[in-house]
């Protein structure tokens, strides 16, 4: 796992509400994915967590990031430390080792999403209130593109 500097750390920490705005390339989904698993080792529930970004790459890769930390955090718990910033607390550590076996086995899951499927999401549920017709198909602007409408 990638140290963490001063600037992640403050902005990985769940304590603190922060916008995340920065060139590519510069820790964007780090920060994002170590303020979820910070989020999970406080021991919030699954489905009290929403994580938002702009590409579908960019959520695919958070996804397996939590995936791979709680899966290695089954056998070996050494890199939260680094994520806390601190030597975690015992109850932390047996709590972390169980995480990738409770996500498994619940009902409840993590919500990363784009920004685009999330809203979407949002229509799909409500659509009365949307002022939409309930079973909507969204056309991408790939076919809008290439039938010439715009």
């Amino acid at each position: 796992m990638q140290e963490i500097n001063i600037k992640q750390q403050i902005a990985a920490s769940p304590n603190h509400s922060v916008w995340v705005d920065a060139s590519a390339g510069t820790g964007k989904t780090k920060v994002l994915t170590d303020r979820v698993l910070r989020l999970l080792i406080s021991e919030t529930p699954f489905n009290k967590i929403l994580c938002l970004t702009f590409t579908n790459a960019a959520a695919s890769e958070m996804t397996s990031r939590i995936s791979k930390s709680l899966l290695e955090w089954e056998k070996n718990t050494s890199s939260i430390e680094g994520l806390l910033g601190r030597k975690p607390t015992p109850s932390e550590i047996a709590y972390a080792q169980k995480l990738f076996a409770n996500l498994m086995l619940s009902a409840e899951q993590l919500s990363i999403h784009t920004i685009h499927s999330f809203c979407q999401k949002i229509l799909q549920r409500f659509p009365f209130e949307a002022g939409i017709i309930p079973g909507f198909k969204v056309l991408s602007d790939t076919f809008l593109f290439v039938n010439g409408v715009n």
